[in-house]
């Protein structure tokens, strides 16, 4: 083929997981924006030997498409061949006079052989040359509330018109059967469609645009603006109609004249006066009868005026009777709420005496409670007392030793007064001992106090130590992930065209060594991996899912066919991870067929297998799944709930299944051996359908996440470092202080020790006895002095005792008093509750004894109804006999009145002319001779007339929906001019014919200049807000835009790209396409735009 249409979408190098993902989504726009579908939308275009194309096929897309192409290219002979192959005009598409030729009926055999060549002529100018015929096929959309003929042509309808010496035309269904060959099928169609091929707006050529873009004048935009809104064809019709009608009536004018001169000489005989007599007699008579049926009339609604009196009276009792039985009822209602009113009040009063009675208790129990306070109180002043008696006891017998004991001292001093110097000294020496051994005692506590906080403080430090090597080595772990995810990000990014990347930063090198030593081979199979690359889902909502099921290091791994393939792929892996861990290597035969699972396969009619949600177009990939997964086997149930009553069921589990996994991950294997594991299955796949920029995205969270978690060990860490600091500084000083107590420690008792040898030395025999005495004394005085500390330790607590039960018995006591100042407004509330009750009571009463009179004006209201009711049927019955029911609102007198009038008047009248058939008879008779036209010419006028009205009226609301045109269209040029900051107006003259666009930027402060003062971009940009003022004011299936941008600057073409491709978001239910020579790299890729590049033409004869 000579001109293939390339069809691209922009970053064509993105790759297949890319594809898959976009396709996937894809699917579910079209399942939504199949509401938006407008019938009437081309579907594609194909040409054979048409003008520049030997064959073009473009497909286009719904909502936007651009076909992008050199001058030359053929951009629009696709125009002209929407507009040629729908039927338009030869001179609509400005690339030829006329498709059929002039065709006329003349006599003369010349004249018909020179149209005939002009026919063909003109046809052969779509033919390319050299060629015998063009054809052209052009396929619609049929879908949607205006579809023609859904039944018959299905959702496509395709049209296939042939070019050459003849032209045809042949309409086919969407399975391609030729339904018509008819030119009126096609005119059918796309009028039932909407399509306007002869609009500029929906189809604006390459001609047009240039004219109207650059040089269009006022008149010219108002002829544009005109034929847009189809206003011009709405003008010509209605003036045309207008005029048929007029000249049609002046001829019935004319006719009238000429009959009317007729009539007038007849009327001069003696006949035309007895027709008109006849006539008014017939007329007279008639209205007799007319008189007649009104007498029957009367007469049936005289019966049911009488019915409807009785009924009047029957509703009359009836409403009466259900105001008693509604007073009846309410009093009813009286009587139980009092009874459900008295026992809601009991209930309120059982509960408040409740109340009462707990208050009471509680005053019972503080009695008992007070009385067993005072109990407690007497008893523990009782102890008290004895206690302080015993201490007092204790005192008194410390006293006398301590007279004892100055007595002995006495004798002591006295026997040693011969030696006083001795005697101090060895007096001095036992008190430096006493001293050095209560030193002694108090080094001893302090020391073994501080060895324990010395060895809490060492266990401290080196738990905060563990502590602190496991917050580095949490930190290094951070850093080391950290490091690795940058990496990776890195490659990823460096590496965003290939899809590949997102396996690991080395995965593309790698396949690069292996297909460089496989092309030398030194492969006996080119190894296939990664796995995961190989692997497709249907349904990528289970991507998360099978990635946890398999695993990462299954999905990254690679399959060789042989242990010789394995270890030179092995040292490869060596070679380029280096130091990191190589990937799996999976060693098993190669075969290019996939194994025939079907008898060990798991079927489920509800759930599919692994094997079957997986789509591996390599049978060696998916042949290693089935020796090392089992994939055939597993089974896939979305919901946890289902995946349990099927699994713990033996009856219930699919054969050959062996296990199966949910959307969560979670894991659950079959009956009789039935458990679960759950899963830990991430909200978005890593590997499998994942593109470089949605892996971009998810390394750069998992890096946010990995540096927020660093930041976190790190200031763990520094607090643990904090601590352990303190610890050590407070350890330095426990440790020194335990050295400086040991070392006091060991000095004391050196010092004892020589005190207590030269003491005992020293010690004579003389005084022994009473040294002995006195220090018996001493310790019975040191005994007592214990027993009395203890004591009076414990005459203070039972104080504190007494205390605290003095305390307890006083709250009580205050209790018992302060009953009533929660007992009395309880008990008010229940004598208002009693005397509510009281009222109810009386109420209740009342309304028993009015229950007893309403009672008995129900039994009366009753019986007079029964006896109006069976007076109401009788009448109603007798009524029914004459007629169906009349619902009259006339009074019986009123109708008896009218009654007796109306036979007074018939009997007159008929007395009067006679019978009616014989008159009839002579009026017959006497209108032969006249004919019967006269009146079918008054009626004609009459008729005439109204349509000239009915006319001239559709004229005036034409004006109207012009001037509303002309408002909406000066609106959506004002918002289209504001999105860059213009100010504008549209200024239509319709009886001038012109229209003026009036443009002020965004700097000038000047108003109201013509477009002609603007630059050529600016001209342009207000010319494009006027043409989609117009696209909105009139909503078509497709719109065509040629080389509208040609003459544009690049800034201003590219807002006016942006504002179009909004315009087209806005507007889903229409299809756009623009046609361009210039560049639209600039255009984002999106699924609603596709872009179509045609190939540069040939240019022959010139030099490349």
């Amino acid at each position: 083929m000579e001109n293939d249409a390339k069809t691209r979408r922009r970053k064509t190098t993105e790759k297949s997981d890319e594809h898959q993902a976009k396709r996937s989504r894809q699917i579910e726009d079209d399942a939504v924006q199949n509401e938006e579908c407008m019938v009437g939308k081309v579907k594609k275009i194909r040409v054979h030997n048409f003008m520049c194309h030997d064959a073009l096929e473009i497909t286009l897309n719904k909502n936007v498409n651009f076909i992008v192409g050199r001058n030359g290219s053929g951009k629009s002979a696709i125009l002209t061949a929407l507009t040629v192959g729908l039927g338009a005009r030869a001179n609509v598409t400005s690339r030829g006079t006329s498709v059929k030729g002039y065709y006329i009926t003349i006599c003369l055999f010349f004249y018909i052989v020179y149209i005939v060549y002009i026919a063909c002529y003109d046809n052969l100018e779509f033919i390319k040359k050299g060629r015998n015929s063009a054809t052209i096929e052009i396929t619609l959309v049929n879908k949607g509330d205006a579809a023609f003929k859904p039944e018959v042509y299905g959702d496509i309808i395709t049209v296939l018109r042939t070019i050459g010496t003849t032209s045809s035309y042949k309409i086919k269904n969407w399975r391609g059967e030729i339904i018509s060959t008819k030119r009126d099928e096609l005119d059918n169609i796309i009028s039932t469609m909407n399509i306007q091929i002869d609009n500029p707006i929906s189809v604006l050529n390459q001609d047009v645009s240039r004219t109207f873009l650059i040089t269009s004048k006022p008149d010219e935009k108002y002829s544009l603006f005109m034929k847009a809104t189809l206003l011009d064809s709405i003008k010509n019709n209605y003036k045309e109609a207008l005029n048929i009608c007029e000249e049609e009536y002046n001829k019935l004018q004319q006719y009238n004249e000429v009959f009317s001169f007729f009539i007038m000489c007849q009327t001069l005989s003696q006949e035309k006066k007895q027709i008109e007599k006849l006539n008014e007699s017939i007329h007279r008579l008639e209205e007799m009868d007319e008189s007649r049926a009104e007498l029957s009339n009367l007469e049936m609604e005289l019966h049911w005026a009488k019915a409807i009196a009785e009924e009047t009276k029957l509703n009359k009792i009836q409403e009466t009777l259900k105001m008693h039985e509604d007073e009846f009822k309410e009093l009813q209602n009286i009587e139980l709420s009092t009874e459900s009113k008295d026992e809601g009040i009991d209930k309120n009063i059982e509960e408040i005496k409740q109340k009462i009675q707990q208050a009471e208790q509680e005053v019972t129990d503080s009695n008992e409670a007070y009385d067993s306070a005072k109990q407690k109180h007497k008893t523990a002043n009782e102890a008290y007392l004895s206690k302080q008696r015993e201490w007092r006891s204790v005192t008194s017998k410390i006293k006398r030793l301590e007279d004892d004991a100055n007595l002995v001292k006495k004798e002591i001093q006295k026997l040693e007064s011969c030696n006083d110097e001795e005697y101090n000294k060895k007096k001095e020496m036992k008190e430096n001992l006493s001293k050095l051994e209560e030193k002694l005692d108090e080094l001893d506590a302090s020391l073994r106090t501080k060895q324990t906080e010395l060895m809490h403080l060492e266990a401290d430090k080196m738990r905060l130590q563990q502590d602190v090597t496991f917050a580095k080595n949490e930190m290094d772990n951070f850093d080391r992930h950290i490091q690795k995810i940058k990496k990776d990000l890195s490659a990823v990014e460096q590496q965003s065209d290939n899809a590949l990347s997102v396996f690991g930063r080395n995965i593309p090198r790698l396949l690069k060594r292996i297909e460089e030593e496989y092309k030398k081979n030194r492969f006996k199979e080119k190894p296939r991996g990664p796995i995961g690359a190989f692997i497709k889902l249907k349904d990528a909502a289970w991507a998360p899912a099978v990635e946890s099921f398999l695993g990462y290091g299954t999905l990254n791994s690679f399959c060789v066919d042989n242990n010789q393939d394995a270890k030179l792929l092995n040292s490869i892996m060596k070679e380029i991870f280096y130091n990191e861990s190589t990937l799996q290597i999976i060693c098993s035969k190669f075969f290019n067929q996939m194994h025939d699972v079907k008898r060990h396969c798991t079927y489920s009619p509800q759930y599919s297998n692994l094997l079957e949600a997986m789509v591996i177009e390599d049978p060696v990939v998916a042949n290693s799944l089935i020796d090392q997964r089992e994939i055939e086997c597993i089974l896939l149930i979305p919901t946890n709930e289902e995946a349990c009553a099927i699994m713990s069921d033996a009856t219930k589990v699919p054969k050959n299944c062996k296990r199966a996994f949910t959307l969560h991950g979670d894991t659950f294997f079959p009956d009789p051996n039935y458990r679960t594991y759950g899963g830990n299955c991430g909200v978005r796949a890593k590997y499998l359908q994942v593109s470089t920029m949605e892996a971009m995205q998810t390394l750069k969270e998992e890096l946010q996440i990995a540096e927020n978690k660093k930041q976190e060990a790190t200031i763990a860490c520094n607090a643990v470092r904090e601590k352990l600091n303190r610890t050590n500084s407070e350890l330095t000083n426990v440790s020194t202080t335990v050295r400086k107590l040991r070392s006091a420690q060991s000095e004391c008792t050196n010092l004892i020790n020589e005190l207590k040898d030269k003491i005992e030395s020293t010690e004579g025999t003389s005084v022994d006895v009473f040294r002995h005495e006195a220090a018996e004394i001493e310790k019975k005085i040191a005994q007592e002095s214990a027993a009395e500390k203890l004591l009076t330790e414990n005459v203070q607590e039972l104080q504190k005792n007494v205390e605290s039960l003095d305390m307890e018995v006083k709250r009580c006591r205050d209790l018992r008093h302060n009953l009533h100042t929660v007992v009395d407004p309880l008990k008010d509330q229940i004598r208002e509750l009693t005397q509510e009750k009281e009222r109810h009571r009386r109420e209740c009463q009342r309304a028993a004894r009015k229950l007893h009179d309403t009672r008995q004006a129900i039994q009366c209201a009753t019986g007079e109804f029964e006896i109006q009711e069976r007076a109401t049927k009788k009448s109603v019955s007798v009524a029914t006999t004459k007629c169906s029911r009349i619902n009259t609102i006339r009074s019986v007198n009123q109708i008896k009145i009218l009654l007796t009038d109306l036979q007074d008047k018939i009997r007159e009248i008929e007395n009067q002319f006679g019978c009616i058939d014989e008159l009839r008879l002579q009026l017959a008779q006497k209108q032969q001779k006249y004919g019967v036209n006269i009146e079918f010419a008054s009626q004609l006028k009459k008729s005439c007339e109204k349509h000239i009205e009915r006319v001239k009226y559709r004229q005036k609301m034409f004006l109207q929906l012009r001037d509303m045109y002309s408002v909406y269209v000066q609106k959506s040029f004002t918002d289209v001019l504001s999105l860059r900051q213009y100010k504008g107006t549209v200024m239509i003259d319709h009886r001038n014919k012109v229209l003026d666009l009036h443009v002020s930027a965004r700097d000038d402060k000047k108003s109201g200049n013509d477009t002609r003062s603007l630059s050529g971009g600016e001209r342009s940009y207000s010319t494009v807000a006027f043409i989609l003022a117009l696209w909105d004011c009139i909503q078509l299936p497709f719109y065509f835009l040629d080389e509208f941008d040609v003459f544009m600057d690049k800034v201003n073409r590219r807002v006016i790209m942006d504002i179009l491709l909004d315009h087209t978001r806005l507007h889903p239910q229409s299809q756009f396409a623009f046609l361009t020579p210039l560049d639209t790299s600039h255009i984002l890729a999106e699924d609603y735009v596709t872009i179509h590049q045609l190939q540069p033409p040939e240019r022959r004869g010139l030099s490349q």
